[in-house]
Parts: C-alpha cells; structure tokens; sequence
C-alpha cells in the first residue's frame, strides 16, 4: 500500500536519521505523491471559480439592488454632435433613493472660440419640456464664456422663481453673471482643438454642499455653499447657495443652438458621451470614465477608447 504525502512529511521529521539523503528522498517522495493526484488541482480550480463568482454576484446585488447605482448615456451622443445647431433629444432621468447626490460627465471638443464672439454659448442643458426654452430653468444649464474658454455649469434652483433674480440670460453683465452663478460652478481653461473629458459632482444632501469640477481626470475647481467663486470675483451678496439645486431633471436635452437661439447660440466644436450618475464619483471613478474616450464605439470596447482624442475626424 503506497503511503500518503502527509505519512512522508511525518517520517521526514520523526525519523532518528536527519541525514541530508533521507530528508530529500522524503521530499522527492511528497511530490510525487502530490503530482500523482490531479483532483487536488482541479478541487482548488473549482474552489476558485466558486469563490470568484460569489463575489461578482455580492458586487452586483450591492451596487444594483441595495446602492441602486444607475449610469445614464444620452443615446444619441455616443457619436460626437456637431454644436453650431441645435439638437434635442428625449432624457429621462432615472430617480432613486439615493439622495441628492449626481454625477455629470461628457467630452467637449473646442474648435473655434472665434465663431459667434461676444455671445455666452450652448453647450447642452436639460429641460423638463420640449415647451420650456428659458436657460434659467434649465438643470444643469452649461454654456461657454463669451471670449475665453472659460467653462460655466449652472443648476436651477427647486421653488425659486428664477425670473425674480436675473431678468435675461442672454444680456448678463458681470454683476448679473455672478447672480446667476450662485448654483453653479466654474471651469476657468477648457483646452483648445483636442477631446476634453469634463465631470462635474454634485452633493446637495450633506451638511455643506458642494459641487467639484475635474478636466481629464484631474480636480480643477471647487465650491461649496456659502462659499465665494474665486473665479467670478464674487462678494458678500453672491456668495453660494447651493441647499436647493435641482439635479434630478429630466425631459429633454438641448445641444448646441443658432446664433437667435434664447439659450445662446452652439460653438464651433463637438460634444460627446453626455451621461449622468445617480451617485458621486470619486477621483478613480472619474479617471475611469476618462479612460473610455469620447466615442462609444468597437475602439472603445476593444480597449483603444482614446484614439482620436487629438483630431476627431469630423469636418467644423
């Protein structure tokens, strides 16, 4: 009768002989006796398997049913849009119990700053109806600056009548700018004639809430409530409120516009992959849906999601 490994392993130390030879003919003979019996192998495999699929499902049943994590993609936008008309299109957003708690994320991809001078510009914002065409109650309303590549994310305000505060949003001043950004947020430089992936986070359920701003991956602004804009110059009287920003609506979603538009007109320049998370992400997060690139497409599925991220080939 052959004998076990563990019956080798014994004799290895219990024998009164320590001689190098009989410790290594013990060993030799474990090993055989290992490597005879592919079962152990093929029980660990299994275990592995099992172990592996355990977790994928726990990871599944916390983010889906107990975390209720949704990730949205205007579907029409997984191509880039070309912004100097306008386009609109259905976007119902996913309301849970998460809190007030959102995530936007899209690219953009500046052309031109030159064309449509002197005018603040669409780059997309978000209606409740097809019927409602007033910037101010459009959340989030995000347009470009009227000379620099200045970036500018505003959400409306829940119960406020928006008309009592900033009469027109297409003749602001600087006074009434800072007005009108008192939920919102600035980007100071967006990079010109390349993709740039822009997220913007938003709490307005903790005790001081805030909204961050990342260009690339990397946090590039932020503001809470309460707080002056550095980036606006603002003072005592436009400082922050961020307690009833509205960052659930959904209807319909505004790209781009002509030069008579009451949102502005569009830019000469792209967007793309306009999505939104009913969730914060964290800085890897962000890095992560960065990682994708701005087309939705077999590149991206392949692992080659930021070819082209330099020359889109579109013609602007």
């Amino acid at each position: 009768m052959s004998s076990s490994p563990f019956d080798n392993l014994k004799n290895m130390f219990s024998g009164s002989d320590n001689e190098s030879s009989g410790i290594l003919s013990s060993i030799t003979s474990a090993k055989k006796s290992f490597s005879g019996d592919s079962s152990i192998y093929i029980g660990l495999f299994i275990v592995i398997v099992i172990c592996l699929g355990v977790a994928y499902i726990l990871y599944v049943l916390i983010t889906t049913k107990l975390f209720l994590n949704i990730h949205q993609v205007v579907d029409e936008t997984k191509i880039p849009i070309i912004c100097t008309e306008k386009r609109r299109f259905d976007f119902e957003i996913k309301k849970t119990g998460n809190g007030e708690r959102r995530t936007y994320t899209f690219w953009i991809y500046l052309h031109d700053m030159n064309r449509f001078a002197g005018n603040y510009k669409n780059v997309f914002n978000i209606q409740a109806s097809t019927s409602i065409t007033d910037p101010r109650k459009a959340s989030p309303f995000v347009f470009l600056d009227k000379t620099d590549n200045k970036l500018y994310v505003r959400f409306a305000d829940l119960g406020t009548t928006e008309s009592s505060r900033v009469s027109s949003y297409m003749s602001l001043t600087e006074s009434s700018l800072k007005e009108f950004m008192r939920n919102g947020i600035v980007i100071p430089y967006v990079p010109l004639q390349r993709w740039v992936h822009i997220a913007i986070v938003c709490n307005a359920n903790s005790y001081k809430n805030y909204i961050y701003a990342y260009v690339d991956g990397d946090l590039v602004s932020t503001t809470s409530n309460n707080e002056k804009d550095r980036y606006l110059g603002d003072t005592d009287d436009t400082r922050k409120t961020l307690t009833k920003m509205n960052i659930n609506m959904g209807g319909v979603v505004n790209i781009g516009g002509e030069l008579n538009s009451t949102e502005g007109p569009g830019f000469s320049g792209l967007v793309s992959k306009i999505s939104t998370f009913n969730y914060e992400l964290n800085q890897r997060d962000v890095y992560n849906d960065y990682y994708w690139g701005p087309i939705g497409n077999l590149l991206a599925r392949i692992g080659l999601g930021m070819y082209g991220i330099r020359n889109p080939i579109y013609k602007l």
